[in-house]
């Protein structure tokens, strides 16, 4: 069985600077738009948020490059990868870093991002439900965590 590749042509939402105007748009990327990092991740859902809306609205204070495909969040399955923490078939999820921002992030059919960027999709979850929580959602979780593990509790105040 033949494993599936980035094509050389793909869809993602890209955002252009052209003179004072911002131009957005579903359009037709070549594959050379992804970057030489070490997982490839064919994107099933991504998901909105504050800084997808400053990166789309051309706020350089978010995204420096432009053209540029938004979205800080990604759920997926690897494609390849050339790090052995992750094989093709692996599902897994891409919040925050640099994605979205300054790196092709998942308004797109496919990401390409650094290993130590993604985890792999956490038990009970599927790749849309992960992404209606989003980033917002996992920083909440991570937060109340961070408060537990301090023994932080609702009887604190």
């Amino acid at each position: 069985m033949a494993r599936p590749r980035v094509p050389e042509h793909f869809a993602a939402f890209r955002v252009a600077l052209v003179g004072d105007t911002v131009e957005r748009a579903t359009q037709t990327v070549p594959a050379s738009v992804l970057p030489d990092h070490d997982v490839t991740v064919a994107v099933a859902y991504s998901s909105l948020n504050y800084k997808d809306a400053l990166s789309a609205s051309g706020n350089r204070g978010v995204s420096r490059y432009y053209p540029h495909t938004p979205g800080i969040d990604a759920a997926g399955t690897v494609i390849a990868s050339r790090d052995p923490r992750f094989e093709a078939g692996d599902a897994v999820l891409c919040t925050g870093f640099d994605l979205g921002m300054n790196t092709p992030g998942g308004w797109s059919e496919y990401i390409r991002v650094p290993a130590d960027w993604l985890v792999p999709l956490p038990a009970g979850l599927d790749l849309r439900a992960a992404m209606a929580l989003g980033t917002a959602g996992v920083t909440a979780a991570l937060a109340i965590d961070r408060l537990e593990s301090v023994g932080v509790g609702p009887e604190s105040g």
